[in-house]
């Protein structure tokens, strides 16, 4: 996927199922890079959003992180990892946010009309 995942969507969806994911405003940065590129640094990820590993010591670019691994909830692919700690202090504002990978997603455009899944965007 080219980099589709325009920020002028309402959220984003798995780019395998199009499972509905997180909404734009969950955001945190668009900034990061994961082991495939680009990612973002979401918050509050909707319920589709599980975790696939226990916890583990990983060593990223940034320092050292407790993360574990997270995957779509409907067809289990793998979209990135969820921070449970940062050793460093200036990653702290990682900690209990979701690094999730852009080739990953597809954008959710407003539709014109409500969607079966607008109850997930729903706070």
């Amino acid at each position: 996927m080219s980099d589709n995942t325009s920020l002028d969507a309402t959220g984003f969806a798995c780019g395998a199922c199009d499972t509905p994911l997180f909404q734009s405003k969950d955001i945190i940065t668009t900034i990061l890079s994961g082991a495939m590129g680009k990612s973002l640094l979401v918050r509050n990820p909707r319920t589709n959003v599980v975790f696939s590993s226990g916890e583990k010591q990983t060593r990223l670019t940034t320092g050292m992180h407790i993360t574990r691994d997270i995957e779509c909830f409907t067809c289990h692919k793998p979209l990135g990892w969820y921070y449970v700690k940062a050793f460093e202090a200036d990653q702290k504002f990682k900690e209990g946010a979701y690094l999730i990978e852009k080739s990953l997603l597809v954008p959710v455009k407003p539709a014109a009309q409500p969607s079966v899944f607008s109850f997930l965007w729903k706070q």
